[in-house]
């Protein structure tokens, strides 16, 4: 593995593209999740929204131009018409297409529209089914790779969208009420954590194959530190969910400040792992 400043480029535009994914379509998510709730306005704000839809977008474009000057050997490729056609024609095409068109559907969401949620649902598949296309998915020649990645990305962005929400709640309101809002996504979390984890264990054991692969890769090990950050988000989620929220349902005003602290290093741990995710798409080939 080489790493040269084009290859650190790479994995910081694909971190992101990562957040900007994974947080715009999570806060859609998280938005349906708590739809009704008399302050949901004030935890997901359309301006969450439109902020990862417009990243979302540029980083987008961006990434499509490099790809043409690579394929034209030079900088003048990123506005090269004739190398830009080429591309279009492969998958990065089909992606670039899907992609604009779901931070697009994203962005229109964020506005306060008629069926605005589901606009946005729409937008976050579309987003998030992109990755299916690229990538290592595409080297594992099994039956429902694509469907275990997409349920894969769908809980894990509404993990990561709720991160943001759920702070600004904590925040802003009194225990009682943020807590609300935490046992609502804790219930939700219930289910989604069991999914987020054997869709991902399942699709990363297609990907290495052996336990040799695993152990004696580097592919394998840079995998491993992910599980590892994963691990630890889970386990401070549950200390969140077991002692903390709880705490805050009596009433707990020290409580709140510890909830705080904890989707920090969740945050925190998260952004790691999306940077080893990062890391391995970009500059690590498959045992």
């Amino acid at each position: 593995m080489i790493i040269d400043g084009f290859s650190i480029a790479s994995i910081l535009l694909k971190l992101v593209l990562y957040v900007a994914s994974l947080g715009g379509a999570g806060l859609v998510l998280f938005r349906i999740a708590i739809a009704g709730h008399a302050k949901i306005e004030e935890v997901v704000s359309p301006r969450m929204i439109a902020i990862a839809a417009i990243v979302g977008i540029f980083v987008t474009l961006l990434r499509f131009g490099i790809q043409g000057a690579l394929l034209s050997g030079s900088l003048s490729g990123m506005v090269d018409r004739a190398m830009l056609e080429i591309l279009w024609s492969t998958s990065a095409g089909t992606v670039f297409e899907m992609r604009l068109a779901g931070f697009a559907l994203l962005l229109l969401a964020s506005f306060r529209i008629r069926w605005g949620n589901w606009i946005g649902l729409l937008g976050a598949l579309l987003v998030l089914w992109s990755f299916s296309f690229v990538g290592h998915a595409t080297s594992v020649d099994q039956v429902g790779v694509s469907a275990l990645l997409l349920i894969h990305l769908i809980t894990a962005a509404f993990w990561i969208g709720a991160l943001r929400p759920l702070y600004i709640a904590s925040s802003a309101f009194e225990p009682r009420d943020a807590a609300e809002i935490a046992h609502r996504f804790g219930v939700m979390a219930s289910v989604a954590v069991p999914v987020l984890v054997v869709a991902g264990g399942v699709f990363a054991w297609l990907l290495v194959g052996t336990f040799a692969n695993l152990f004696g890769t580097r592919y394998g090990q840079v995998l491993i530190l992910k599980v590892t950050l994963v691990a630890a988000v889970l386990g401070l989620a549950a200390l969140n969910k077991f002692r903390l929220v709880p705490a805050m349902m009596e009433g707990d005003q020290s409580s709140v400040q510890s909830l705080k602290r904890s989707i920090k290093m969740e945050s925190g741990l998260i952004g790691i792992a999306l940077l080893v995710t990062a890391v391995l798409t970009s500059v690590l080939s498959l045992p």
